[in-house]
């Protein structure tokens, strides 16, 4: 498996459903050049910078892609990046004009304001309360998408079914896989009792509880009557 950096230039193709996204990538090593990547992914702003682990593949129509199973998003560090990222639609109320004021405002301490002081984005000319609110809304919003992905990958939970559990339960799902984790199997499509298990292990459940065994029971079951 290799690892490729880039940041998002294009995207060419997303399924809200299911994650899928096909993108046009700067490889930091070669900014010239545009990288197709594809693969899932719960959010994708042009502008983000993310680390992709995959493999290179052949298309017969669309030549050599980059096609990747994980993804970790890195905030930009250049003051250009950071304009790049905040106006790329990522957050309601910021657009390129905006964006360029705030980090003219705050510099290199633009994502320290964002993190944990909002109200001070007051300071930047033609932003006042009211779209300050809009604005921590749309950061809150993307910060908690951030934050499911990282606990959902942190139990080795696969991009894949990762970007599912989100579509599924939004944001949510932290609450729900550790109150159950066995209720993936009738929420989420293409989740078995298997694959539950193995999650409901990485989550710590232990192997008696309850609704494991519930779950467990009503496999069996169903097995036996596919036979």
């Amino acid at each position: 498996m290799e690892t490729i950096t880039g940041t998002i230039e294009k995207i060419v193709y997303r399924n809200e459903e299911n994650g899928y996204v096909i993108a046009k990538i700067t490889v930091d090593k070669n900014e010239e050049k545009l990288t197709t990547v594809v693969g899932k992914m719960a959010s994708i702003n042009i502008g983000e910078t993310c680390e992709l682990k995959g493999e290179w593949v052949n298309n017969p129509k669309y030549g050599w892609q980059f096609s990747f199973s994980d993804y970790q998003l890195i905030l930009p560090t250049s003051l250009i990046g950071l304009k790049r990222y905040l106006s790329s639609g990522l957050i309601k109320g910021v657009g390129p004009a905006t964006a360029d004021r705030i980090v003219k405002q705050f510099g290199d301490k633009t994502l320290e304001v964002l993190e944990n002081d909002l109200q001070r984005l007051t300071e930047v000319e033609g932003i006042a309360e009211k779209r300050v609110e809009m604005i921590s809304k749309s950061w809150e919003e993307h910060k908690e998408i951030k934050r499911v992905m990282i606990f959902l990958q942190s139990y080795q939970i696969t991009t894949g079914y990762a970007v599912k559990i989100y579509k599924t339960y939004g944001n949510k799902a932290i609450e729900k896989l550790k109150e159950n984790p066995y209720r993936l199997v009738d929420d989420v499509f293409g989740i078995g009792f298997k694959i539950a298990d193995r999650i409901a292990q990485n989550l710590g459940i232990e192997a008696d509880s309850p609704a494991r065994i519930k779950a467990g029971i009503k496999y069996i079951l169903n097995e036996s009557a596919n036979q």
